[in-house]
């Protein structure tokens, strides 16, 4: 493990940046729309870079990354000219420049939040070794999918339905979000991303020795970094209330083959 004291401490003051711009991305108006995007992205990949190397060399990270790019760009474009695997939607001018008919900044999102979804994961079944063994070359990427769906639940329904930073044109029962766009969609593709990742690491390592500064097991802080950044991106209830009241008030935007939402306050 690569730990640098100086290098935490910056990912612990980009994360209490990122929990700041949670805060006001909950209040309408303080910030546009597409500003908050900007330094979403922006926090987001800075975390990626800074805590990922910190557990992986940098051109092992540059490998998950072009492994996220290539195959998130690969199925969304798919989907968007066929339907498989999340269904027909498109992805209006907002979002800025596109490799083929998807935003350059969708593909980079892949990158940050799976790359925390797979730390999180490593966690979850104690897979500490820089190379996976035996049933974690498996076990990692099922149970980070798992993660990466849970997000997007909290995730899609709020870009798409009230930013309209992606349009369903069919809608769909979930909040205006149809459920193959999490199953198969959402799951497939990550899963595809994290099990290529962790193939990756099994074959790349399995005759060259990982490098002594990434051998020794993380310090706690690494995996309490990793672990805040996930749950951290959305405010779940106030998301929840936020789409609940704009359903309610724009009934006449929703798609009309799907259920309106049962908004409940707690």
């Amino acid at each position: 493990m690569r730990h640098s004291a100086h290098r935490s401490q910056l990912v612990w003051a980009l994360l209490a940046l990122f929990v700041l711009l949670q805060v006001i991305s909950g209040f309408p108006g303080v910030l546009p729309v597409g500003v908050v995007i900007v330094l979403y992205t922006v926090l987001l990949l800075s975390l990626f870079v800074l805590h990922g190397t910190l557990g992986y060399r940098l051109r092992d990270l540059a490998v998950m990354a072009a492994i996220a790019l290539v195959v998130s760009n690969a199925f969304e474009n798919l989907s968007i000219s066929s339907g498989f695997p999340f269904g027909h939607y498109y992805y209006p001018p907002n979002l800025g420049p596109k490799v083929f008919n998807v935003p350059i900044v969708i593909g980079l999102l892949y990158c940050a939040p799976g790359y925390f979804a797979w730390t999180v994961a490593r966690q979850f079944v104690q897979a500490f070794s820089y190379r996976p063994r035996g049933s974690d070359v498996y076990a990692v990427p099922l149970i980070a999918s798992f993660v990466m769906v849970a997000w997007d639940l909290t995730m899609d329904p709020v870009r798409s339905t009230i930013q309209h930073n992606w349009i369903w044109q069919d809608g769909g029962p979930y909040f205006g979000v149809p459920f193959t766009n999490f199953v198969p969609g959402w799951f497939l593709v990550v899963w595809v991303i994290f099990q290529l990742t962790a193939l990756y690491l099994h074959v790349a390592y399995n005759s060259a020795a990982v490098p002594a500064a990434y051998s020794a097991i993380a310090p706690k802080s690494f995996w309490y970094q990793a672990a805040s950044v996930s749950p951290l991106r959305h405010s779940r209830n106030r998301s929840a209330e936020r789409l609940c009241l704009h359903l309610s008030a724009r009934s006449d935007r929703y798609p009309q083959n799907t259920s309106q939402p049962q908004c409940r306050h707690s």
